[in-house]
C-alpha cells in the first residue's frame, strides 16, 4: 500500500511540473498594445547584458588629481637691447610676510632675459618691469599693445601722469588655482621701454591652438607659428585683457613639467590617500623618496655640465683675449701706416674693427649659450 501511494504521488508530482502539451497551449502569449514597445525594450536589454555602471557626478569630483600642479613660471625677454631691464616679482606664500625677487640681483639673469619659477601654492602674485638708469629704476609705463602707433597708446592717469604698468595673479578666490606661465617682452629706448606681447603659455594647449610651419622661419620657431587671425586669439573667452601677442609671431612654449615632479607622479598621483592619514603618509613619503633620488641624479648632471661650462668658459677667454690682441695690434700698425701710406692704414683700420666686433660678438654668444644650459639645468 506504501508504495502504491508512493508512486501515486510521484505521478502527481511530475504532471505537475510538465507542461501540458496539445494545440490549445502552443500559441504564442498575447502582450497588450500598451506594453509592446516596453516588452520589447525590455528583451533588447536582456539580451545585450547588463548596462555598465556610470560614474556619478560626486565620484568624478572626488577622484585625485593625477599630476602635481606645475610650479608658476613668469619669464622676460626683449626684442631689442636698447636699454638695461630688470624685472621685480612678490608674491605671498603663506607665512604672513610678503616675499619679493628681483632679476637685477639675480645672477642667472641678464639685463634683457631672465625667469623665475615659483611654488604652485603661491597666491598675490605682482609683476612689473624697470629700466635701469645712473640714477636709479624707472618704472614701465602701461600701455594699450593693441593700438601700437596709434593715439592713446600710452596710458595716463586722471593727473595726466604715466601709469605704471602691473600684472597681478591670483589675487581672488576664482583665480586661486590658475595656471601661470606667463612670457613678457620688452621693447624700446630708455625712456620709452614697454612691455610689446604678453602671452601665458598655457593657453596655447587649453585652446588647441594647431601651429602651422613656415618655410620661411628657423625650425624651432616655425613649430610654434600660428595665424592669430585662423585661430581666433582675440576672440578668445579664455584670454586675459592684458594677454597680446601678434599674429605671425611664434607663440611661446609652455614649460616642461619639472623632472622632480614627474618622477613624483610616477611614484604616486598627487593627493594620494587623502583622506587616510596612514596611506596618505605613505604615498606622500613614497613621492618624496623619488624626488630626493632624481634630485641627486641632476645634481650629478649639473656638477658634469659645470664642468663643461667651466672648460668651455676656459677655451671662450684663450679666444676672446687673443683675438682682442690680435684686433690691438691691427689698429697700432693702422696708425703707423696712416702716416707712412694711407691706403695700408685705412685697411689695417678696418681689420682691426672687423676682428674686434666678431671678437665681441663670439663672446656675447658663448656667454648667452653657456648661461641658457646651466639655467635650464637648474629648472629641472
Amino acid at each position: 500500500m506504501q508504495e502504491q501511494q508512493r508512486h501515486q504521488h510521484g505521478l502527481q508530482d511530475r504532471t505537475r511540473s510538465t507542461p501540458p502539451t496539445g494545440s490549445r497551449y502552443n500559441h504564442a502569449a498575447v502582450v497588450p498594445p500598451r506594453l509592446a514597445g516596453a516588452h520589447e525594450t525590455v528583451a533588447t536589454s536582456l539580451s545585450r547584458g547588463p548596462r555598465p555602471k556610470q560614474k556619478s557626478r560626486r565620484s568624478q569630483e572626488q577622484q585625485p588629481v593625477l599630476s602635481t600642479p606645475p610650479p608658476v613660471r613668469i619669464r622676460m625677454t626683449s626684442a631689442d637691447v636698447l636699454c638695461m631691464r630688470s624685472m621685480e616679482v612678490e608674491w605671498d606664500n603663506g607665512t604672513g610676510e610678503r616675499q619679493s625677487w628681483s632679476s637685477w640681483a639675480d645672477w642667472l639673469s641678464t639685463w634683457h632675459e631672465a625667469e623665475k619659477l615659483l611654488p604652485c601654492t603661491v597666491t598675490d602674485v605682482r609683476v612689473r618691469f624697470n629700466v635701469r638708469t645712473i640714477g636709479g629704476p624707472v618704472n614701465v609705463c602701461k600701455v594699450d599693445r593693441s593700438r601700437l602707433g596709434k593715439s592713446g597708446f600710452w596710458l595716463r592717469g586722471r593727473n595726466g601722469q604715466a601709469l605704471a604698468e602691473e600684472f597681478w595673479f591670483r589675487e581672488s578666490e576664482a583665480t586661486l588655482q590658475q595656471p601661470i606661465d606667463v612670457v613678457f617682452e620688452l621693447k624700446g629706448p630708455l625712456l620709452h621701454c614697454y612691455v610689446c606681447r604678453a602671452w601665458n603659455a598655457v593657453q596655447c594647449s587649453s585652446l588647441g591652438l594647431q601651429p602651422t610651419c613656415s618655410k620661411q622661419k628657423e625650425p624651432a620657431r616655425a613649430a610654434r607659428i600660428i595665424e592669430a587671425s585662423d585661430t581666433g586669439i582675440d576672440d578668445c573667452p579664455a584670454r586675459q585683457s592684458w594677454e597680446f601677442w601678434d599674429g605671425n609671431v611664434a607663440l611661446p612654449e609652455p614649460a616642461i613639467h619639472p623632472e622632480v615632479l614627474q618622477v613624483a607622479d610616477k611614484v604616486a598621483p598627487h593627493s594620494a590617500g587623502a583622506g587616510n592619514p596612514m596611506e596618505y603618509y605613505n604615498h606622500t613619503t613614497a613621492r618624496l623618496l623619488a624626488a630626493a633620488k632624481e634630485l641627486q641624479d641632476i645634481r650629478r648632471s649639473s656638477l658634469k655640465v659645470l664642468r663643461s661650462v667651466d672648460q668651455l668658459q676656459t677655451n671662450q677667454w684663450m679666444g676672446v683675449n687673443s683675438t682682442n690682441t690680435l684686433s690691438a695690434g691691427l689698429g697700432i700698425a693702422a696708425a703707423v701706416s696712416m702716416f707712412v701710406a694711407p691706403p695700408a692704414g685705412i685697411a689695417l683700420g678696418i681689420s682691426s674693427a672687423a676682428v674686434g666686433g666678431a671678437a665681441a660678438t663670439g663672446d656675447t654668444i658663448g656667454d648667452r649659450l653657456a648661461l641658457g644650459e646651466l639655467r635650464g639645468q637648474i629648472m629641472k
